[in-house]
């Protein structure tokens, strides 16, 4: 069995909360992706043939984490370490004992206003296999930070931290928000920056 990734564009976080249950989900895949395959084998005497088809993804029962991974973000985000501009999954280096500034710049590109927001930022290292929160680091501040009651379309947010690496390794820099939109609360993680501490 091989698994083959399928980069798919995000659908705009408005128009995916009309996939209650997953309905909508298969229609706006289908405009998306098409998965053509073939294989090639033999036959017991020995002549090459060729199989082919058109794979569908009808059929799936979609969880609420599942459509998250579909929807874009309510809130576009901007992070910038140290002054640079990083995008997700990006990577950027550090010295131990040196304070990392990180600033996060969030923008409501909705046509409604969201509410609520708490933002987290937070360096997470991996301890044997197990990711660890904070291990080998200091910040502030340790948990969310709320910026604000509504965010009007268009406005943006900003939110400054300092955070302190006391060891040397590799780190996760995670940011993770929340908001309230049509009464309903949703959260999405950024793809996390990863941070090579050095001595």
């Amino acid at each position: 069995m091989c698994r083959v990734p399928v980069p798919v564009t995000k659908c705009s976080f408005s128009e995916s909360l009309d996939w209650v249950g997953g309905q909508g989900v298969a229609e706006y895949l289908a405009d998306c992706v098409s998965l053509a395959w073939s294989v090639v084998g033999q036959e017991s005497g020995g002549e090459e043939v060729t199989r082919s088809g058109v794979a569908g993804l009808d059929n799936i029962t979609w969880t609420e984490s599942m459509l998250d991974l579909l929807r874009r973000p309510p809130l576009v985000a901007e992070v910038r370490v140290d002054g640079v501009e990083v995008g997700e999954g990006g990577e950027v280096e550090h010295m131990v004992g040196e304070v990392m500034m990180v600033d996060v710049k969030l923008h409501n590109q909705l046509l409604e206003p969201v509410c609520d927001c708490v933002l987290t930022v937070r360096l997470q290292q991996d301890s044997v296999g197990r990711g660890v929160v904070g291990a080998g680091s200091a910040g502030a501040p340790g948990g969310g930070t709320q910026l604000g009651g509504e965010i009007l379309p268009g406005e943006k947010v900003e939110h400054s931290t300092k955070l302190l690496p006391l060891c040397p390794g590799v780190f996760k820099l995670v940011v993770s928000s929340q908001v309230k939109f049509r009464g309903k609360p949703h959260a999405w993680r950024l793809a996390p920056v990863l941070v090579t501490v050095r001595i």
